[in-house]
């Protein structure tokens, strides 16, 4: 075992010592060498988080410990070269994003899935066609997890750079260490101070570039849900502007939360927002959405039995069947952004049943 750290220590130095767009391949070949294997690949998952798992054969358990701190290590590797090359990017991609997805995508924690002692949170986006608005985001500091889900009404462009503003002005808050109220407040001012620019250059257009514009849509507003946990009690607080109703499991049986609604981002004149207390106990599962999860099963009814259905799941693969959901019932044609943030707080000792899902592409 001594041997088999101090090799891991080597093989950190040469994949650190390798080119950004290399390093994947130095870890491999070196894996290789370790183990007398033929050949090493990894699989990078797409942006949905699927891929296809191969092993030819039962591997002995020093081996997949050895591969499994191998792994770990490349982990932090991808993490750090990643901002230095589009390689794992392009390894992300089976088609070409729209402008509005590329945007909406950089709004996007870098990990879908962050797992805790304390808590897991996962979360899941299937982008329309030509929307483009849907956000989802999570941080944590010492004594608080942040999350925030928001949805930019409109079209295209339009809608990823109500969401880049709504997302930016939240982030920007909070690391200047606003409350919730402080976030909520700004998101919605930028989206207010945007739509009066629009609304100006609206004014200034001839009519055909009004009618124009009518058709395309020139409403700018976002709704969202923010929400702060405290680490060390659970405590939850939260602001509501104008979106649907969050969900909870709680010992087996799903309730919606009916909050009370402030007005969405942008929407003037605007009283302010509200902070609200939520009831988080350990074992519940929280469920955050937007719209698009609902249509095309027409009610919260079919989303609510998905979440009832995969109770023992890890969140990370509840998230993916709920958007996979989606997009079944819209013959892979959605009409909206699906978006979906699960947060788990679960009971000391109660692990999940393991329902290790494999996906392959769609």
């Amino acid at each position: 075992m001594a041997d088999d750290r101090a090799w891991l220590g080597e093989l950190l130095t040469s994949v650190e010592s390798a080119p950004p767009e290399m390093a994947v391949s130095v870890l491999a070949r070196l894996l290789a060498i370790k183990l007398a294997a033929t050949e090493v690949s990894f699989l990078i998952t797409d942006h949905g988080g699927k891929a296809v798992v191969r092993l030819t054969g039962a591997a002995a358990e020093g081996t997949m410990q050895l591969i499994v701190e191998a792994t770990h290590v490349l982990a932090y590797v991808v993490i750090t070269n990643r901002r230095f090359t589009d390689l794992y990017e392009w390894g992300r991609r089976t088609t070409r994003l729209s402008l509005a997805a590329e945007i909406q995508h950089r709004l996007l924690p870098d990990s879908f899935t962050c797992e805790t002692g304390r808590f897991i949170v996962a979360g899941a986006l299937e982008p329309a066609a030509d929307i483009g608005g849907d956000t989802f985001d999570y941080t944590l500091d010492r004594h608080a997890l942040h999350l925030s889900l928001t949805d930019a009404m409109g079209h295209d462009v339009q809608a990823a750079l109500v969401a880049t503003m709504v997302v930016g002005a939240l982030r920007n808050a909070r690391r200047a260490g606003g409350s919730l109220l402080d976030q909520a407040q700004d998101a919605h001012q930028a989206v207010a101070d945007y739509s009066d620019r629009a609304h100006q250059a609206f004014a200034d257009q001839s009519e055909r570039v009004r009618r124009a514009i009518i058709r395309h849509g020139a409403q700018v507003m976002a709704t969202g849900q923010l929400l702060r946990v405290s680490l060390d009690t659970g405590q939850t607080t939260f602001v509501n502007a104008g979106h649907v109703c969050p969900l909870r499991l709680r010992d087996g049986q799903v309730e919606e939360i009916t909050p009370l609604a402030d007005l969405p981002f942008g929407v003037t004149p605007n009283p302010g927002y509200r902070l609200q207390s939520l009831d988080l106990r350990q074992g519940d599962r929280l469920i955050l959405f937007t719209d698009g999860m609902l249509e095309p099963q027409g009610s919260e009814a079919g989303l609510s039995d998905l979440i009832q259905q995969t109770s023992d799941w890890h969140p990370r693969d509840a998230v993916r069947l709920f958007t996979e959901t989606v997009l079944e019932l819209s013959n892979n044609d959605p009409r909206d952004d699906a978006t979906v943030l699960c947060l788990d707080w679960p009971a000391p000792n109660s692990p999940y049943t393991g329902h290790c899902q494999i996906y392959s592409g769609r």
